[in-house]
């Protein structure tokens, strides 16, 4: 169930978020930005904050937008987010989660006014960026094409920067900001988005293997449903929707839904 938090506790949510997720403000800002226009518009926010699954309830955004919207101009500048972002209460957050501030997580409950937070007993993903990405399709039996349209998260066709900052957050991989910035770079050859046919022949030459077995899953072989931590099951090869790959991420990242 979403929050009730108002503007602070959403302030606290989001720059939570943006501290686990090793954002810092100006690039969460950037995340916000879903249309990419270079401004936080009320759609924006309600829409990263529901892709993100931060649990807060639509007042409390709405509350949130309408004091950072300044000039009332509906849009949120980026000297007032960048404001209202360091004067939040990130810590707050992510240690009543049982996470500090600039730690891996340690335990705790998750999925009340998520953050994003992965707060599973395991160790953090190893590896590259391919290989951590790999692995988490790999576990859930999705195809790498498959894979490319759950990554792309605007659903314009194609993945930006943006998008993959963006997804790594909701599913929870613990991806190093200026690593996925150069992997980015090179997969998309210096361009803005990666083609599909760049994406799909780096997840065939992922080594997922080390990710896998560090979180004591291994992939599953073909026709036979993967290893959980908990009880739920995997996707099914077919699976394709963000909301899907989601609840599957979070199982994979050993978060209870029910908690």
């Amino acid at each position: 169930m979403p929050t009730t938090a108002g503007f602070q506790g959403a302030a606290d949510t989001i720059a939570a978020a943006l501290e686990y997720n090793k954002l810092s403000p100006s690039e969460g800002y950037d995340a916000f930005d879903v249309d990419e226009d270079g401004k936080v518009s009320w759609e924006d926010l309600k829409q990263a904050v529901e892709t993100l699954r931060l649990e807060l309830a639509e007042a409390d955004v709405q509350a949130f937008f309408e004091q950072l919207d300044e000039s009332k101009s509906g849009h949120i500048s980026k000297d007032a987010w960048q404001r209202t972002m360091r004067d939040a209460h990130a810590d707050t957050v992510l240690k009543s989660r049982g996470v500090a501030a600039g730690e891996e997580p340690v335990g705790g409950e998750a999925g009340s006014g998520g953050t994003g937070v992965n707060e599973s007993e395991g160790t953090a993903p190893v590896g590259s960026v391919s290989d951590t990405i790999g692995a988490l399709l790999a576990w859930n039996e999705l195809t790498p094409r498959a894979g490319y349209e759950a990554f792309d998260a605007d659903q314009d066709g194609k993945i930006s920067l943006k998008d993959l900052q963006v997804a790594a957050a909701t599913y929870s991989l613990t991806l190093d900001t200026d690593e996925m910035q150069k992997w980015h770079e090179s997969v998309a050859k210096g361009g803005a988005h990666i083609a599909i046919e760049d994406w799909v022949r780096e997840m065939e030459g992922a080594n997922t293997k080390q990710v896998l077995q560090s979180r004591g899953v291994e992939a599953a072989p073909a026709g036979e449903p993967a290893p959980a931590q908990g009880e739920a099951a995997p996707l099914s090869k077919d699976a394709k929707t963000v909301g899907d790959l989601i609840m599957a991420a979070l199982r994979y990242n050993g978060l209870d839904m029910e908690k």
